[in-house]
């Protein structure tokens, strides 16, 4: 959340709006921040969550930074099960980012918070199975609920966990 609203506010003009809002639907918590700042490209969307990647050369050069805030905010919210979505209309349009979260109800006194469903299992059909290493142990598979299969070419030094599923019962999750 805070790396979302340190870049609304970087990348909105003085006299722009940013707008804050939460909400409960379908037994999730949304965030979402809107922005009048600078927007993104359509064609940028899709990599501003990889690290070290920015929406451009000139926005780089003009605000600074890594291109690591959105990757780590992204990753963050993968570890619990969460999306982290952007929408912009393009340059000079402002952007809206939107965080989703399995709205955990609080826990009575004396007991643990606990989730109230289950997590529903994802097919390791071909083409859709998790695939996990622990970053300690990278060659040994590790999901917890979920189907595991090594990955073409795993490495040691760098773990890879991916969980690709296409069943609508499933929702992202790690990527490293």
């Amino acid at each position: 959340v805070w790396n979302i609203l340190r870049n609304a506010i970087k990348f909105t003009p003085a006299g722009g709006a940013i707008t804050l809002s939460t909400a409960t639907a379908g037994g999730q918590f949304v965030w979402s921040c809107t922005d009048s700042g600078i927007g993104i490209e359509p064609a940028a969307l899709s990599r501003i969550f990889t690290a070290f990647e920015q929406a451009d050369q000139e926005v780089s050069e003009r605000f600074g930074g890594l291109g690591l805030g959105l990757a780590i905010a992204r990753g963050l919210v993968l570890e619990h099960e969460g999306v982290l979505d952007v929408r912009s209309e393009g340059r000079g349009r402002g952007a809206t980012f939107t965080l989703m979260l399995d709205a955990i109800p609080p826990a009575s006194p004396g007991r643990p918070r606990t989730r109230p469903w289950p997590t529903p299992p994802c097919p390791a059909e071909s083409g859709t199975a998790t695939c996990c290493w622990s970053r300690t142990t990278p060659t040994r598979p590790t999901c917890s609920a979920w189907a595991c299969a090594p990955m073409a070419t795993p490495s040691p030094s760098r773990p890879v966990a991916r969980r690709h599923c296409t069943s609508p019962a499933c929702r992202p999750s790690t990527r490293w």
